[in-house]
């Protein structure tokens, strides 16, 4: 007999569909001004910037030897969107997956982060982007149930294509 109650990665991917949805919804509503295209280390990214260039929705996904993680990231920049060096600040959420020799489990990051990205225009607009958070982290392993959770300094680099 069936509990009725959904498996925690059911829910999950389901929270993650629905900010794909909203993304599209901005898409497709005329919001969303510029397509954005990135990679950083180790991921990719892809986005919408807004119409008056001060808020960019990105979803992102990273992939290292034992962990992946996916989540979106909402920044919102200090100007308008234009050449030059552009401050900014930026929330990320994180679904998380590890799999190493010893553990394996799941959980998620919650990442306030400030940043800057360089613009510049060589036929096509172009970004590169540093950023520096304290990352929230809770992790569970799957089979002795073992919780851990705490805050880790991050930094991060990215490359990214606006058409």
């Amino acid at each position: 007999k069936k509990s009725g109650k959904k498996p925690r990665e059911v829910v999950k991917m389901k929270r993650m569909a629905v900010v794909m949805i909203m993304l599209l919804m901005g898409i497709v509503s005329g919001a969303w001004a510029e397509l954005k295209l990135g990679i950083n280390y180790p991921g990719i990214q892809i986005g919408y910037l807004s119409g008056n260039g001060k808020i960019a929705l990105d979803v992102r996904g990273e992939k290292g030897n034992d962990i992946w993680t996916i989540g979106p990231r909402i920044s919102f920049y200090s100007s308008e969107w234009e050449k030059g060096i552009i401050p900014f600040f930026a929330i990320e959420g994180d679904y998380i997956s590890f799999k190493g020799s010893v553990s394996e489990g799941s959980g998620f990051a919650f990442q306030p982060m400030v940043g800057i990205e360089r613009i510049s225009n060589i036929g096509i607009n172009i970004g590169i982007e540093i950023t520096a958070g304290g990352a929230y982290l809770s992790l569970k392993d799957k089979s002795t149930g073992f919780k851990e959770s705490g805050i880790e300094p991050v930094i991060g680099m990215g490359l990214n294509l606006y058409f």
